[in-house]
């Protein structure tokens, strides 16, 4: 498949899963096998920078185009309270890709558990989050809501 073709697929993919959640695991699982991705996380809020409050909407953590939620309630129980990268992800400009371990310092990479830890946990590390962070990229968007979130 070429490049661009590729592209499309993702897209038409996305669309469709914005009107129906249950297609979001085809389209995790087109976005692996295309950017030859070890899964992916998505994650739909509301708040501004400095809210000490964020609406979580929506959160799937993917592998292979399988959803795991316990996965998501291990994030969000344990590491996302602790997370340096949520705060510097609402402060990102619109639409603009980078790369997750851009968004933590050296220091951060080294000690924070859900990047550091390496044990194994089913073929993942003991937190799955740390290989998303690791081969992922993020993207804040605003063009679907209101404002920043």
């Amino acid at each position: 498949m070429s490049e661009p073709d590729a592209f499309d697929r993702i897209l038409e993919s996305l669309h469709e899963a914005t009107l129906d959640d249950g297609r979001w695991p085809t389209t995790s699982g087109l976005i692996d096998d295309v950017l030859r991705a070890k899964g992916n996380s998505l994650v739909f809020g509301a708040g501004r920078p400095g809210d000490d409050a964020v609406r979580i909407f929506y959160a799937g953590f993917f592998y292979r185009g399988q959803r795991h939620r316990e996965w998501e309630r291990e994030y969000f129980s344990v590491y996302y309270p602790e997370d340096e990268r949520v705060e510097r992800v609402r402060r990102l400009p619109d639409s603009q890709p980078v790369p997750t371990t851009d968004l933590y310092t050296n220091s951060e990479l080294k000690t924070f558990p859900a990047y550091a830890t390496p044990t194994p946990n089913r073929g993942w590390p003991a937190c799955p989050c740390t290989t998303l962070a690791r081969s992922s990229w993020t993207t804040r968007s605003t063009r679907a809501g209101n404002g920043p979130a």
